[in-house]
């Protein structure tokens, strides 16, 4: 089992990460591989730190992708305006910021460069927050980093940047320190980040081969890390290799023998993983999770079937099968969140299959076909082939069918090619999930890729986004409350998320999985 983070966000931390939504996915693959440009040879003494993403990024522009992997890869090449401590923030590009209502203000510590020895400036800053918030720009970050729709201007002279949001954003402070800076080369040229970096991180890409090995070397002169954190502390790495490794076994095996020094592990490996000692940062990801195309032309849009379907899966069994038995039941519908609620026990309908036959009878002569991702393994085809078992003996005709990460995005997200589909989304907090669960399409520049219109569910989340912060949490939880009962999306298992790191070096992690600067190297 291996685990990118979101499907709509990260792929390495639980995955993912976006971020954002940081859609957390977490895979099952159990087959055993070897990896061809495989990780560096590290150990204690060694000043390289060995990292494996359980997924190739593919492009790797930060404002131009969800997945988990290129937010963890970003993190290490670019900086954010601010950065988020537990319930505070502590500076970053921003040395003191502000907000009043829908205006915020942030003041850019001096010196800082980018990696091509420019100077950041609140021009560069202004430019970025103005991509993102553009619809015409594409970017996925919209809505999960900066409001879609905000403006941003910049006063050279004062080094400030100003940011306007159409209404009350709540978690804006948490969004803003989640998107990656770019710097004016990379903003100009994006092409040039398909395959290269331009931050100011504390790492700079020395070398790229794209889908197998990313090579990072230290910045000298860096002192606007978290808190005015710098690359002068003692044990950090001078160099970081990071090496995709699909295969969870294999990581395991790297972990214990000394080929890397972090990876994700989180299925049945983690047995001997913890038996060797080995130290692991884990939390809580939203796994597994279906939703159902409720397009115009769909019968999905119609809220009895979706119970039906419901009604027809044992999710127990589903989630055990899905996780190798190593899941748990679902409780919320965001794995890291400041709100507490539970919204999901007692909102999702028990197996019953002979109200679930009687749901799903205009479905006959219809056939459905789940879409899922095949690098899951064999227990997400064993999980889905239990799913099509038990929806099949309900009375619908259902197919499930593996697809790649690409195959899988496109299906879901480009076309809307799909009836159901296995696509967890997760983010920080319920505001950042709620473009996936209402408003436009993808087609029509949205996020809400199942055309889920569910008045209760747009009518509290609109009530709690005019609150601030943990305010709105109670309208959240009936948001989302709303989102399970109404069989929009059905949680089936969370997953501890594990990222396993090898006595030569330490680490803290959070939301993009490792963090930097708090990496020490043993002696």
């Amino acid at each position: 089992m291996s685990s990118p983070r979101r499907i709509t966000g990260r792929t390495t931390r639980r995955t993912i990460g976006t971020g954002a939504l940081a859609a957390a996915l977490t895979v099952a693959v159990a087959a055993c591989s070897s990896q061809a440009g495989g990780p560096t040879k590290s150990g204690a003494g060694s000043r390289v730190f060995t990292l494996a993403l359980t997924a190739s990024p593919g492009g790797l522009d930060p404002q131009a992708s969800q997945l988990g992997v290129v937010q963890q890869l970003g993190v290490f090449l670019y900086d954010s305006l601010i950065h988020e401590s537990g319930d505070t923030f502590k500076s970053g590009l921003a040395d003191r910021w502000s907000q009043r209502g829908k205006v915020l203000k942030f003041h850019l510590r001096p010196g800082i460069t980018c990696s091509d020895g420019e100077k950041l400036t609140a021009e560069t800053v202004a430019a970025n927050l103005n991509y993102v918030a553009n619809p015409k720009s594409g970017s996925p970050l919209a809505n999960i980093t900066v409001p879609s729709g905000a403006t941003a201007t910049a006063d050279a002279a004062a080094s400030e940047v100003t940011l306007t949001t159409p209404s009350a954003t709540p978690f804006i402070l948490q969004g803003i320190a989640n998107l990656p800076i770019i710097c004016a080369h990379g903003l100009a040229d994006r092409k040039q980040l398909t395959q290269g970096a331009d931050g100011t991180g504390p790492y700079v890409l020395t070398s790229s081969v794209a889908g197998s090995k990313y090579t990072l070397s230290l910045r000298s002169g860096y002192s606007w890390g978290p808190g005015g954190a710098t690359t002068a502390t003692q044990g950090l790495p001078h160099s970081v290799v990071v090496s995709v490794v699909t295969n969870e076994t294999t990581t395991g095996n790297l972990l214990l023998n000394g080929g890397i020094n972090a990876g994700t592990v989180a299925g049945p490996d983690t047995r001997r993983l913890k038996a060797a000692g080995l130290t692991k940062h884990s939390s809580t990801s939203i796994y597994g999770e279906l939703f159902f195309n409720q397009a115009a032309n769909s019968p999905l849009k119609s809220h009895a079937i979706r119970r039906g379907l419901t009604q027809a899966l044992n999710l127990a069994d589903l989630r055990a099968a899905s996780t190798s038995g190593l899941g748990s039941a679902p409780t919320r519908l965001t794995g890291i969140s400041p709100c507490p609620q539970d919204t999901v026990s007692g909102n999702v309908p028990a197996q019953d299959v002979a109200a679930a036959k009687a749901a799903l009878a205009p479905l006959r002569g219809k056939k459905l076909t789940v879409r899922y991702q095949s690098k899951l393994g064999p227990a997400a085809d064993a999980a889905m082939q239990l799913a099509v078992k038990q929806w099949n003996a309900a009375g619908a005709t259902v197919t499930a069918e593996g697809q790649t990460d690409t195959q899988l995005l496109n299906s879901v997200f480009a076309k809307g090619d799909f009836d159901i589909a296995w696509v967890p989304v997760d983010g920080q907090n319920p505001a950042q999930t709620q473009s996936y669960f209402s408003g436009p399409t993808p087609a029509k520049g949205g996020n809400n890729f199942a055309s889920v219109k569910d008045s209760t569910y747009a009518t509290y989340a609109h009530q709690a986004s005019a609150l601030a912060g943990n305010a709105g949490c109670g309208l959240w939880a009936k948001a989302d409350s709303a989102m399970v009962a109404d069989s929009n999306v059905v949680p089936f298992a969370d997953i501890d998320y594990a990222l396993w790191s090898a006595s030569s070096a330490t680490f803290s992690t959070d939301f993009n999985g490792v963090v930097p600067l708090s990496i020490r190297m043993g002696k």
